[in-house]
């Protein structure tokens, strides 16, 4: 008399707690720590560097495993960016080198080992696709094998 029922509820118990550790093996919301910077030459204008770097960082933001930090990064965004003028001063839009670095500690000296990276030329207006681009580049070419 209730020995099948008996049985069943050892059973069930036996997995919850072999269960148990497998979930306390699994990194839970593991984050990436990135560090997002751009270099201008000198006729590029400050504003034209900080619409795209605003782009970038709220692209990568909504990754959700990503952090944006100052210090202390698992990975640094380098852009490069230049805007191409005509001989009477137009513009023709921007060229944008993106490359992408992963610091190292060689006898005491921060370095950085390069990574990959990639050339664009994009107009003012197109800096949202662009910074678009940088974030699928950086999540499907990089961070995909950093989080195997």
């Amino acid at each position: 008399m209730g020995g099948p029922l008996k049985k069943r509820a050892k059973f069930f118990l036996s997995v919850i707690f072999l269960l148990i550790p497998i979930h306390i093996l699994i990194p839970q919301n593991s984050t990436t720590r990135v560090l997002v910077d751009i270099t201008l030459n000198q006729k590029t204008p400050n504003e034209s560097g900080t619409i795209l770097t605003g782009f970038v960082i709220r692209e990568l933001r909504k990754l959700n495993d990503i952090i944006i930090v100052d210090d202390n990064e698992d990975f640094k965004i380098n852009i490069l960016m230049f805007e191409n003028r005509t001989k009477t001063g137009d513009s023709l839009g921007y060229v944008i080198s993106t490359i992408f670095l992963a610091p190292d500690t060689c006898e005491g000296y921060k370095s950085y080992s390069y990574l990959t990276s990639s050339l664009s030329t994009a107009k003012k207006s197109e800096f949202e696709v662009t910074a678009k681009n940088i974030a699928v580049y950086f999540d499907q070419d990089i961070l995909k094998v950093y989080r195997k």
